[in-house]
């Protein structure tokens, strides 16, 4: 005996949405590999920019160091005429702590 089917309502629906969303399913794989690439891409770029920044602020930071060296502050006083004042002829003065009234009133 032979039976003969009739394909339902449903397998003719289903069928088709299994095939959308396969191909719908693909697509989405490939637009998230693709902006995964994209994002190691800039990644890689903000890394070396990185690196620049880092060898610039090394560059700078020796020469602020050799801009600020004793040597070289004193050897511009020398040029200007100045004289380095040695440490142990500094004074230091205190403000008195009382304040002192100074005027030109009559003491009564």
């Amino acid at each position: 005996m032979i039976k003969i089917t009739r394909k339902s309502m449903l397998s003719y629906i289903v069928k088709p949405l299994f095939c959308i969303f396969l191909l719908c399913s693909v697509f989405a794989i490939v637009w998230l590999r693709s902006n995964l690439i994209s994002i190691e891409y800039e990644i890689s770029r903000l890394e070396s920019e990185k690196i620049q920044k880092q060898r610039e602020t090394r560059l700078l930071v020796a020469e602020r160091a050799e801009i600020l060296s004793f040597q070289k502050i004193k050897l511009v006083t020398v040029k200007q005429g100045l004289d380095l004042v040695d440490r142990t002829r500094v004074l230091k003065v205190k403000r008195p702590t009382d304040a002192h009234r100074a005027s030109y009133e009559m003491r009564r």
